[in-house]
């Protein structure tokens, strides 16, 4: 150290009175490093905290290892030398001519004009990914069903008064798929989840129409969302089993994360009313549980099994 400063705060002082272009990388807070190449001494650590204000005062990459710091290195060299020609960026040499600096140069810019390409690529996959699930959910919120559902000691078919989104639907039953389900484990499933008279439970041998059960597995799998299970299953297992397709996985995941995105906007919403309002953060608060109440059931309408 030389009056206070480092050799390397030397240098950047004289690039930057000389108007050369100088790249900040500095240590992140955060990262692991020995402290063997620490400083010890309190003069030269309060000169490497003056130092690093210097390089912070314009744009800087902060790095937390090797790897890292050699990864933003070369990046930030590649958009220098294409942003900001200079003389020197080559090593200089008589072999070394002017139309030769200038094909390095270009294909400095196209790699870099590349790279650009490939993250905007990226960028429009995912946009058109995201489009065919909206489409798809879409089509699933468009259509309906009313289920009919066979209780133990009844005599047929009970249809629903009510009837549900497709949506609906595969919202309960997709994370269900995503090991398998048979199809009449989902006959069983609905059933339960869709039962309109709780004072009743459904029969055990498909309560929802098999008929029925295997057309709605057919539309989902039309839509591409399931598909049947490669699982391995006892020689004597004659079930039909089923699974989530990838497609179906994505839009199980954008469905989800979308009403999490909702959820959170809000909330975000609701406590920036409170706070304009002069109120506090909400607190939550320990509230005695809800007393349930049995409702009436609903009257079914009787339907011929099918």
């Amino acid at each position: 150290m030389v009056a206070g400063k480092s050799y390397t705060e030397k240098e950047y002082d004289y690039a930057k009175k000389m108007g050369k272009p100088t790249l900040g990388f500095v240590i992140d807070s955060q990262a692991s490093w020995p402290a063997a190449k620490m400083e010890s001494d309190p003069i030269a650590i309060a000169s490497l905290g003056r130092f690093k204000d210097k390089v912070k005062s314009k744009m800087v990459n902060f790095w937390k290892n090797s790897e890292d710091l050699h990864g933003k290195v070369s990046i930030a060299l590649m958009k220098q030398f294409t942003a900001n020609p200079q003389v020197g960026w080559v090593r200089a040499s008589p072999d070394v001519s002017g139309e030769l600096a200038a094909e390095l140069t270009r294909l400095s810019k196209e790699n870099s004009d590349l790279r650009i390409s490939l993250e905007q690529a990226k960028v429009n996959s995912q946009t058109e990914q995201d489009r065919e699930y909206s489409e798809v959910m879409r089509v699933l919120e468009g259509n309906r069903i009313q289920f009919s559902i066979f209780f133990k000691g009844g005599s047929a078919f009970e249809v629903s008064p009510e009837d549900v989104s497709m949506a609906h639907v595969f919202d309960i039953t997709a994370p269900e798929l995503i090991i398998e389900k048979s199809s009449e484990g989902m006959s069983k499933y609905w059933a339960l989840m869709y039962n309109f008279d709780d004072a009743r439970n459904v029969r055990d041998n498909w309560p929802v129409a098999s008929n029925t059960t295997r057309m709605m597995i057919a539309d989902f799998v039309a839509l591409e969302l399931f598909e049947p299970s490669n699982r391995v299953h006892a020689p004597t297992d004659e079930k039909e089993y089923w699974t989530l397709s990838e497609f179906g996985k994505g839009v199980l995941a954008f469905r989800r994360k979308l009403k999490l995105i909702a959820k959170a906007a809000s909330h975000s919403e609701r406590v920036g009313r409170e706070l304009s309002n002069g109120g506090e953060l909400p607190v939550a608060k320990k509230v005695a549980a809800p007393v349930a109440k049995k409702a009436a059931a609903p009257v079914a309408k009787k339907a011929a099994a099918p």
